[in-house]
Parts: C-alpha cells; structure tokens; sequence
C-alpha cells in the first residue's frame, strides 16, 4: 500500500523498531518535517532509532532541485536533541543520541528515540 505521509503515519504508537528516512525530508515544508518528526518519534519503540538521509543545504544536489522545500545543516538536527534549549523552545520531539555525519553533500543522521 501507498500512505501519504504528510497526512501521519498509519501505525500504532510505539511499534516500530527502526526507520529509514532516505532522500524524503527535503521535499516536505518545514510544518510537515515538525509534523512528521513526532509522527516518527509517537511511532518509535523506546530505544528505537531513526535513520535520516539529506542533502547538505548548501550543496548542488540540495539547491538545483526545484522539488526540495527544505535544506538542511548538520546543526539542523541538534535541536531535536532531548533537554537542550531549542527542543524545549520549539516543542521538537526529544531524541537521544543524535550523530550527524556529512559525506560530500550528503548528511546522515542517526537517531534514537
């Protein structure tokens, strides 16, 4: 089956183990992106993780793409990061562990719920 995951996730809560997120989140708006993050998070298991693939904002593959709706930093993912400032300002779901890895234009993003 096909679901539009702007509009949710259709699975219970806390019954996934893993996600992979793999050239996806670029082409959501940035209410979207907030939006599906706690869908991934409400969805997660404890301990579960997240596994995220982007385009590095300021690269070619990120800006020639007239699809992609967000551009993402390194520093972008930090925010989720469980008890820091920008979480709790933002009301972003806590996630734990956040490692960010950029290799060429692309970032990979690891992290756990």
């Amino acid at each position: 089956e096909i679901y539009d995951l702007r509009k949710g996730i259709p699975i219970s809560t806390n019954m996934i183990d893993e996600i992979r997120c793999h050239s996806f989140l670029e082409h959501l708006t940035n209410d979207q992106f907030i939006e599906l993050m706690w869908e991934i998070y409400r969805v997660l298991i404890e301990n579960g993780k997240v596994d995220i693939l982007v385009p590095h904002g300021l690269s070619e593959t990120a800006i020639k793409d007239p699809t992609h709706r967000m551009h993402f930093s390194p520093q972008t993912f930090t925010y989720f990061e469980a008890g820091c400032l920008r979480q709790k300002q933002y009301k972003l779901p806590p996630f734990r562990n956040i490692d960010v890895k950029r290799e060429g234009d692309i970032l990979f993003i690891k992290m756990e719920k």
